[in-house]
């Protein structure tokens, strides 16, 4: 059994490619922050993780701290989250942009270029 965050800012792609991972994975299960609320939300987030007893990925900006989990932070150049959360939401919040990338927990794996990211998921799922 795998638990993979995948961590990065708003508009870095995390959603899409791991929509793509999931068309050829389906069994596994997602979590995203976005879906738990209130101001304990990062905690409710973390003890969803660690009670999910199968195949796993949870998607957040920052990520929890969770023993045993993967995290990879999907990096996408900046001028490119920019023009996605433009595209998305019509306006961008440099400085909640600014804070969230001081947040970000350590990571085993980065990568800069979003297509790569099923792939890598895979790869991670088969350890």
């Amino acid at each position: 059994m795998q638990k993979i965050q995948v961590i990065g800012l708003p508009g870095s792609g995390k959603s899409t490619q791991i929509a793509k991972f999931r068309n050829f994975k389906p069994d596994v299960q997602l979590l995203d922050i976005r879906l738990f609320n209130g101001g304990r939300r990062d905690r409710l987030f973390k003890q969803a993780i660690v009670r999910t007893e199968r195949d796993l990925i949870a998607e957040s900006a920052c990520g929890v701290y969770v023993k045993g989990s993967i995290v990879v932070h999907l990096k996408t150049p900046m001028r490119r989250v920019y023009a996605q959360l433009f595209k998305r939401d019509g306006y961008v919040d440099e400085d909640y942009l600014s804070l969230l990338s001081t947040q970000l927990i350590p990571a085993q794996y980065t990568i800069d270029v979003p297509a790569e990211l099923p792939e890598l998921l895979s790869l991670l799922m088969e350890k």
